[in-house]
């Protein structure tokens, strides 16, 4: 049902909606630095001059393009073959300190069985998976180069974004390397799933041109500085038609430590899907609370099945929305009103930690203690819910 697919690209990504999410994946020919006086550019952009914006992305490309790298990735070959040959796929990525550290797309480097770094004089090194964080789309490669040849690009802080602003993309989109596009930023706060159907919360949507290849490669502002990691792209068709999306890149410093030191990041895993209970919704179900998150399924072998918690069940099946289903809310206590609401608040758990749930079911309130879990590295499809 239309409903089950919109609320699980919302809680835990494994649909998409009607629309074509194409990621920049490998197979298409797709110490931290802060932000510091070494960007002095703000003060010369002046947004309504043509030519002050051409000056500040020149300005900005000839600083940050020497820390931007372009990734080839080799996978093994497909057993189906006679004779197995490796594929390879193509991203981006940039220097992030002087000790080699590269950050890229996770969906760039996973299962890669041999990884090479082009720099932008054109030089190629191997290189080594250090950590990886799936769950946001985030990976650090290693490469051993001497620190005079690396050219580390500051970090700055994604939480100070406004719509509207100057950014840029550099990267190797259809394996055009040292390439550089420019744009605005068109939202905030977007959700969008990654590749194991986890949600990323807080993401950047630009109008910059981004196509594949470009993924992993920094967004950066007028100062030079990194608020991104490009990521996906939203488009009928298989390139750039003005909505892209990055992780932010206080999601990436708030890693960033583990992921150098080796770490796979787990993130909490609840198991329901759900939707954001409205009046309308609420009177179709004969509910007595108007607001909440309406539990719709809830996964088995999950957390919340553990807790007791209880999706929809209702004999109805000609309805939009079965009945029968808890209505989340609160959880440990801060209301929740959508699925957004209760993903932004899980990012900031650990697997292991314990909730606590707020719910209406037939008419009365309970508690429900959940003991989150790590996220899985699949879900369950629709025939084994």
């Amino acid at each position: 049902m239309g409903f089950l697919r919109t609320a699980l690209a919302a809680l835990f990504g494994a649909m998409m909606g009607a629309a074509l999410v194409l990621y920049l994946a490998r197979p298409e020919p797709i110490n931290d630095v802060r932000a510091s006086a070494l960007y002095p550019l703000r003060g010369a952009f002046d947004p309504a001059d043509p030519s002050s914006t051409a000056s500040v992305v020149e300005a900005v490309y000839q600083q940050a393009n020497p820390g931007v790298v372009s990734i080839v990735s080799t996978l093994p070959g497909s057993a189906s073959r006679l004779v197995p040959q490796p594929e390879q796929g193509a991203g981006s990525g940039f220097v992030v300190d002087q000790n080699g550290n590269i950050v890229t797309n996770d969906h760039v480097v996973q299962g890669a069985s041999q990884l090479r770094v082009i720099f932008s004089d054109g030089s190629t090194v191997s290189a080594r998976i250090v950590g990886e964080d799936p769950g946001d789309d985030l990976a650090v490669i290693r490469v051993d180069v001497p620190p005079d040849r690396l050219h580390p690009l500051p970090l700055g802080d994604s939480s100070d974004l406004q719509v509207g602003q100057l950014v840029i993309a550099i990267g190797n989109p259809f394996n055009l390397h040292n390439s550089v596009t420019s744009g605005i930023i068109s939202g905030l706060g977007r959700t969008r799933s990654a590749s194991n159907g986890r949600s990323i919360t807080n993401m950047i949507q630009t109008d910059a041109p981004v196509n594949p290849g470009n993924s992993g490669g920094p967004l950066l502002d007028a100062n030079g500085q990194v608020i991104g990691v490009v990521s996906q792209i939203e488009s009928p068709i298989r390139g750039s038609v003005g909505v892209g999306f990055a992780v932010p890149s206080n999601t990436l410093s708030r890693y960033l430590p583990r992921l150098k030191a080796g770490s796979t990041i787990d993130h909490p895993w609840l198991g329901i899907s759900g939707q954001e209970l409205t009046p309308d919704l609420a009177k179709q179900l004969g509910l007595t609370v108007t607001s909440g998150v309406y539990v719709v399924d809830v996964l088995p072998g999950s957390p919340a099945e553990a807790a007791g918690l209880r999706g929809a069940s209702g004999a109805d099946t000609s309805a939009q929305v079965p009945a029968g289903g808890d209505v989340i809310t609160r959880i440990d206590g801060v209301a929740v009103r959508s699925v957004q609401d209760i993903s932004a608040y899980l990012d900031g758990k650990s697997p292991g930690d314990t909730v606590t749930l707020t719910v209406v079911r037939g008419g009365n309130s309970l508690t429900l203690t959940v003991h989150l879990a790590a996220w899985p590295d699949h879900l369950p499809s629709d025939d084994q819910r």
